[in-house]
């Protein structure tokens, strides 16, 4: 198959499928959200590549038992350590779905946010 979609709990339950089909890229959706540790169980040998598509300045992974995210910095996916480390995220600048409005409230977390009409 050319591409498979899995979710990162599907990827770990099916690792024996995955190495056999030894896939190339890895293209992570909503990864910000994601937990380090569900991005990892879906590298194989094969994968060369990773896409991460999200937004580290919106919603972070869920924890259950805050004390232990916070301790642990579970709080923090993968995406947003990278990010952190200095890897430069490509940020999209042009949106089309907001109000002028509601544009002018994130402008302070994404400045220079265009508005198509």
């Amino acid at each position: 198959a050319a591409v498979v979609g899995l979710t990162t709990t599907g990827c770990a339950i099916h690792q024996d499928l995955v190495r056999q089909l030894k896939p190339l890229v890895l293209i992570v959706e909503e990864a910000a959200e994601i937990l380090e540790s569900q991005v990892l169980c879906c590298f194989t040998k094969s994968v060369k590549q990773i896409i991460m598509i999200g937004d580290h300045k919106q919603l972070q992974p869920s924890v259950e038992t805050l004390r232990l995210s916070l301790r642990c910095h579970l709080h923090l996916s993968l995406f947003e350590r990278l990010v952190n480390c200095g890897l430069p995220p490509f940020v999209l600048n042009v949106q089309r779905r907001m109000t002028l409005a509601l544009n002018a409230l994130v402008e302070p977390i994404y400045p220079g946010l265009q508005s198509c009409p």
